[in-house]
């Protein structure tokens, strides 16, 4: 079958372009390339003395730009999500029992800025209770946090939190008084996904303001979920 350039019905959408004397290609897919550079492209093309490397180029040139334009148009052909879409809630809960009794609940709310940066905010509260010693202490705190997903499920964590703890004297239990502690925690997780938007995730965080007055040390390990 013989091509003639003069027979397409060009689309400024998409179209064919069909090669079959020089190169004995089929077709070319192309997206939003204007006439004027077509007929020039076909032209140069038909020129018998241009060497076949150029050709090669131009066609490797004419399939990634098509690639790309169509990715583009794909991403902006996505609905568009509203702020509550991009919401997104979570959190973790522990219990322990025996001789030391400990309930630590900690809810939090993120926002997806974009689909691998995400930042949030956090609340925890946390019971413990010594039956040994006889005394028991509620602690509570309030955090800012933002992920980076580096792929799909691996992530990067930075944090900073302010928590509320009961501190006790070495030298009598019974006395104690409350304290603001500051911890700067950074570290990585996994976030296994089992639905759209929904999953649970590993992280492994370090403390890098850690002192006498930390109610946890190094390493920290948190699994909680987020949907």
């Amino acid at each position: 079958m013989k091509c003639k350039l003069n027979d397409f019905n060009y689309c400024k959408i998409c179209f064919f372009v069909c090669i079959c004397k020089n190169l004995k290609l089929s077709c070319i897919f192309a997206t939003r390339i204007s006439d004027a550079g077509l007929v020039g492209l076909y032209k140069t093309l038909k020129n018998r003395n241009m060497n076949k490397i150029y050709k090669l180029i131009l066609i490797t040139i004419l399939l990634f730009s098509t690639q790309y334009v169509y990715s583009q148009y794909y991403e902006k052909s996505k609905p568009k999500q509203s702020f509550r879409d991009k919401l997104f809630f979570g959190g973790g809960l522990g219990f322990q029992f025996g001789n030391v009794t400990a309930i630590d609940v900690s809810p939090m709310v993120g926002y997806r800025i974009t689909p691998k940066l995400h930042a949030g905010v956090g609340l925890s509260y946390s019971y413990y209770s010594y039956s040994n010693l006889g005394v028991s202490a509620s602690n509570y705190s309030t955090s800012v946090f933002t992920r980076f997903f580096l792929l799909d499920n691996i992530f990067v964590h930075g944090e900073v939190e302010a928590l509320n703890a009961k501190v006790f004297t070495s030298f009598n239990p019974e006395k104690s008084y409350r304290k603001w502690i500051d911890s700067y925690l950074v570290g990585a997780g996994y976030f296994q996904r089992i639905g759209e938007r929904s999953g649970m995730y590993l992280m492994v965080l370090w403390n890098l303001n850690e002192n006498e007055f930390t109610p946890y040390s190094n390493p920290i390990v948190r699994i909680g979920f987020a949907f």
